[in-house]
């Protein structure tokens, strides 16, 4: 179902557990070709403008969520001080945000830079991306149209599990009912990070494999890799 600006999909409430937790290491499948699926000039990601907004399912006030596409003129203050926090300690390089935004916004659709909206304030930045169309899909057998979502929260809700997860639930939800083409949701996290790992159990993700770095980072980083660590595979099936 796509989701027009009047619509609103109330996502269930995370669970209370922290998820399934086993690794199951895959063989790597041959890397598909990096040519995007639909008809030339197409839109990659389903209109992400579009999309409507989603109910958040944190205690009994009833909150919405929304994934606007980044405006970099004013936008950026509040991602630089967002990369300079350590809720951005196992991001990615660059972790500088004016090359990151460059690098995604000259791309060809596949990935779409937004800032989370809850109840319309800044709650988080999101990067949606065509998962099968990355790298990613090179070391893992992504699913024609399996959409990733990279993400980063605001200071005030990265460290607290519960609307965190909430968050989370919400946004693979909105993916989910957006993209009628899409039957999971992707995240890449670093092993590390457990915070959001289990920010991710808790919202309905599993985690399937984990992966270095090396073969799976670029995506959004002008195809750049990082020093050797591994990521956590996340899985949320429609």
């Amino acid at each position: 179902m796509h989701m027009g600006t009047g619509e609103e999909y109330r996502a269930p409430a995370p669970s209370g557990a922290a998820g399934e937790q086993e690794t199951v290491e895959l063989p790597a499948p041959p890397a598909p070709p990096r040519t995007p699926s639909g008809p030339p000039g197409g839109d990659l990601l389903d209109g992400v403008p579009d999309w409507g907004p989603a109910a958040v399912a944190d205690g009994p006030v009833r909150r919405s969520l929304r994934l606007r596409p980044v405006r970099p003129q004013s936008d950026l203050p509040l991602l630089t001080a967002w990369f300079g926090g350590p809720a951005a300690e196992f991001w990615e390089p660059p972790r500088d945000p004016a090359e990151r935004l460059a690098a995604l916004l000259s791309g060809d659709g596949r990935e779409v830079p937004c800032l989370g909206l809850l109840d319309g304030a800044p709650a988080g930045y999101w990067e949606l991306y065509r998962a099968d169309l990355s790298v990613l899909a090179g070391r893992f057998p992504c699913l024609p149209h399996d959409t990733g979502m990279r993400v980063l929260l605001a200071p005030a809700l990265a460290r607290r599990p519960g609307p965190a997860a909430a968050l989370l639930a919400a946004a693979g939800e909105l993916v989910l009912h957006s993209r009628p083409a899409c039957r999971r949701v992707l995240a890449a996290p670093d092993v590390r990070d457990g915070a959001v790992v289990t920010a991710h159990h808790r919202a309905g993700f599993r985690t399937v494999t984990e992966l270095t770095a090396e073969a799976v980072t670029g995506a959004g980083a002008g195809g750049r890799t990082s020093p050797a660590r591994r990521i956590a595979v996340l899985v949320r099936e429609r």
